[in-house]
């Protein structure tokens, strides 16, 4: 089946799996192209954009992703997490006169939201922070999970002491460094895994104490992709000037000229078995996915990072992954989320929800619900048996 998307004019196929999933979903075949899916989902999704303001609860001045014009209430993260209100007071009865939408934004414009989207019960030290759980005295960390004294850097996972870092998993006392895995003790190293003090390279494995080079499998001592001893490796490095930033920009300069000498991957992929897109690290049968890992039988997937548990099974969802199953134009869900659809920022066991918005903590078979901790069984945030 072929449909023209309405908004961009631009054909695009809706295959016969594709139809079957929508009916196991229970919702009709898109009408708008990918494309256009995503920038509705991230629409939604303001990750380093951050606004000082007033609590709605306390008074205090508080960092939020919410400039003080919205309209809805903004509770310091960890008012909004506490006991001390809860989202079903602002239940509503289901009104059949007026379209579902109308009320559920009535709805979402009176419950209070937290001002940053954290897992506040997972962070210690590390306040102006953004899209991010279990961080430790982390400063302008964003969309990352499991970091501990990184700096100014969007989706370090399970890292320590990185700083100016994007995109990289398992690194340790890391600067500049993006694309790349267990790694440690490198500076402006892209595309790369298992390294050790490795500066200005790109698409090295198992390498260490090398500068300089490019595509090179567990080498050690080479400068410029030619082989030294170790005393001519550390003479040679002596030579370098790394002293100032400025240094550093005419080497990072010369480097990307002298890595134009070498053959570059199609993709960036590892494990990816009937895969399209790029970045993907050990997934099977997803179809233009980026940037994911451990993902399954998925398409027009972004942002799922590793963790602990396998993704399967998804479609059109952006951030944040871990074991997120039978999912559906999303964005923001994780942590064990299944069969959710068309919602934000539901987590942490969610299961079973629809047009939903901030239902954590293990909320299920919710409709039209906003700001639920613990729920179930729940229409426009009222409980039903």
């Amino acid at each position: 089946m072929k449909k023209t998307c309405p908004i961009s004019g631009v054909e695009f196929e809706i295959t016969p799996d594709d139809l079957e999933f929508y009916e196991k979903m229970g919702v009709p075949p898109p009408t708008l192209h990918p494309d256009e899916r995503l920038r509705r989902r991230l629409a939604f999704r303001n990750e380093r954009h951050l606004h000082w303001r007033k609590c709605d609860r306390s008074g205090e001045r508080i960092l939020s992703i919410f400039d003080s014009d919205v309209k809805f209430p903004v509770f310091k993260n960890k008012i909004w997490w506490s006991d001390d209100w809860n989202a079903r007071d602002f239940e509503r009865e289901f009104d059949f006169s007026k379209s579902f939408f109308e009320q559920f934004a009535d709805l979402n414009n009176s419950v209070p939201k937290p001002a940053l989207s954290v897992y506040t019960p997972t962070m210690e030290n590390s306040n102006f922070c953004n899209c991010a759980g279990r961080l430790k005295n982390c400063y302008l960390v964003f969309n990352s999970d499991c970091a501990e004294r990184c700096m100014y850097s969007k989706a370090v996972n399970k890292c320590f002491d990185c700083v100016d870092c994007y995109k990289i998993d398992v690194c340790e006392a890391c600067f500049e460094v993006s694309n790349s895995k267990n790694c440690s003790f490198s500076t402006f190293l892209y595309d790369s895994q298992n390294c050790d003090e490795c500066h200005f390279s790109r698409n090295l494995i198992g390498c260490s104490h090398c500068f300089g080079c490019v595509n090179l499998r567990n080498k050690q001592f080479y400068f410029l992709n030619k082989k030294c001893t170790r005393d001519e490796y550390f003479s040679k490095m002596k030579k370098v000037n790394r002293n100032s930033w400025s240094s550093l920009q005419e080497l990072l300069r010369s480097f990307l000229e002298f890595q134009k000498n070498f053959p570059h991957k199609f993709a960036e992929f590892m494990n990816a078995e009937n895969c399209t897109g790029n970045y993907l690290i050990n997934c099977k049968n997803c179809t233009k996915c980026f940037d994911c890992q451990l993902t399954e039988n998925s398409k027009f997937c972004s942002d799922f990072k590793i963790i602990e548990s396998q993704n399967f099974g998804n479609y059109d969802v952006s951030f944040f992954g871990d074991g997120v199953s039978h999912c559906l134009e999303c964005t923001e869900v994780g942590y064990g989320a299944n069969r959710v659809s068309f919602s934000w920022y539901c987590y942490g066991g969610a299961d079973e929800i629809s047009y939903s918005i901030r239902c954590v903590q293990n909320c299920r078979n919710c409709f039209g619900c906003t700001g639920l901790k613990k729920a179930e069984f729940c229409i426009l945030n009222k409980q039903y048996s």
